[in-house]
């Protein structure tokens, strides 16, 4: 059994419990597979990234349009969000940036389109200029961290990378420490190109942190909120305290 994301947001847990830790969001236009039931919940993959975790029944919509399963959704890159009339249930819904929206009405015009079975309009809408990758990361500057979040409501690292490429076409996996087997090894930070992924490890080796490299002296990463940061070859610089918070472990390229 299929489902799809009609909600703005859908949080996705750890155990089937609304007490559970939040892994992830699914977010509207999202399509998942459902694996199995525990009382009240389904315990669900996102077809996106193959990221797995648990959702309430009651927020749970049965995929209508099995066709969808193979067509490349159009990803939704205005910033923060934009609110549409949701004519089929007759009222306004937000559309947030990264929504999968499958099938324009009025063909190439994204102001009237449809998600499954229900049919959208937007009635003033301005369509986002097309800006690059760091543009784009730079919009959600001050967007608050929040682990799990994956929204300009509420963001966490890998969240915040993994939108940010989804909205230019690229699909990254959900963990910071999945998207580190992603794309090519950059050797040197003196050699990194704007769009460069950095990843960051504990104490242990384990990769916990990912950012978005600005130039090779400047990253962009959602730690207590999105912000821009100085890095260097040891690790990320912090704004306040001038210390070391994160150890740099390796850069990876994933734009050609």
């Amino acid at each position: 059994m299929y489902g799809i994301c009609k909600l703005s947001f859908v949080p996705v847990r750890a155990e089937s419990s609304s007490k559970s830790e939040l892994v992830t969001q699914l977010i509207l236009g999202e399509i998942y597979k459902v694996i199995s039931q525990k009382d009240d919940w389904y315990f669900i993959e996102n077809q996106n990234d193959s990221y797995t975790g648990w959702i309430n029944l009651l927020q749970h919509s049965p995929l209508i349009n099995m066709g969808l399963l193979t067509e490349k959704p159009i990803i939704f890159n205005t910033y923060p969000l934009e609110v549409a009339l949701n004519h089929t249930l007759q009222q306004k819904q937000i559309i947030p940036f990264g929504a999968n929206i499958f099938q324009l009405i009025n063909g190439n015009e994204l102001t009237e389109f449809m998600i499954d079975n229900y049919n959208f309009s937007f009635q003033n809408f301005y369509i986002s200029a097309n800006s690059n990758l760091i543009d784009s990361a730079k919009k959600f500057l001050n967007v608050p961290y929040l682990w799990g979040g994956k929204s300009s409501m509420g963001i966490d690292c890998s969240g915040f990378s993994q939108i940010i490429f989804k909205s230019h076409g690229i699909q990254l996996k959900r963990d910071a420490f999945q998207q580190a087997q992603q794309g090519e090894v950059v050797d040197f930070l003196s050699v990194s190109s704007p769009g460069d992924l950095a990843f960051f490890d504990n104490n242990e080796g384990k990769i916990t942190h990912v950012g978005i490299l600005l130039n090779n002296a400047e990253i962009i990463h959602a730690s207590g909120q999105v912000k821009i940061e100085k890095i260097d070859n040891y690790g990320i610089i912090n704004n306040e305290t001038n210390q070391y918070s994160h150890k740099l472990r390796m850069i990876r390229r994933i734009l050609k």
